[in-house]
């Protein structure tokens, strides 16, 4: 039985695997002396797609805390987050549409169904607003805080961070909105 194919194959895919070219020319790094076959990997999210990601939820957090901070007594009233949790929807289904502008730029996803972005957008919201109601629990827990007055009070802010992301989802789907 002759195993010179298998032999060959096994040395070109162990060349490959070193770094060297089909002439069996080793590719080297100059600066770092290691093989390389490929150009160095390129990150998938600039620095502009992940300040268009992060610029809004971090905006709302920073109010968050400057109101909690500024007026300790402000959850104490059940209407006062109300802008806050709805605004919160909105601000997450943005960086959730922009993350998949991203993916898509970076062909990682291929689909272009607006069904298939509009829910990808609710269940992100979905996802970070149950999230955010477990960062209030382990805030009232651990520190004594008063965010979650009662179940009403939660199911209230998980709706409403929901309907946001729902508002921003549909107005996007319809182009209400410019492009950010």
């Amino acid at each position: 039985m002759n195993f010179r194919p298998l032999k060959n194959a096994k040395r070109k895919l162990t060349k490959s695997l070193l770094g060297y070219d089909s002439r069996g020319k080793a590719l080297l790094n100059p600066s770092a002396g290691l093989p390389t076959g490929k150009p160095p990997l390129k990150p998938m999210f600039t620095k502009t797609d992940l300040y268009q990601i992060f610029r809004y939820p971090v905006a709302l957090f920073g109010i968050n805390l400057f109101l909690y901070t500024l007026f300790p007594r402000w959850s104490e009233y059940w209407h006062a987050d109300i802008p806050l949790h709805f605004l919160g929807g909105l601000s997450i289904a943005c960086g959730a549409r922009r993350v998949w502008e991203v993916l898509r730029r970076e062909r990682v996803l291929t689909s272009s169904s607006k069904l298939a972005l509009g829910y990808v957008m609710v269940a992100t919201v979905a996802l970070v607003a149950v999230l955010w109601e477990g960062y209030e629990f382990f805030w009232d827990l651990t520190f004594g805080t008063y965010y979650q007055k009662s179940n009403f009070d939660t199911s209230k802010d998980l709706l409403l961070g929901l309907a946001g992301g729902l508002v921003y989802t549909l107005a996007k789907l319809k182009n209400r909105f410019p492009k950010t």
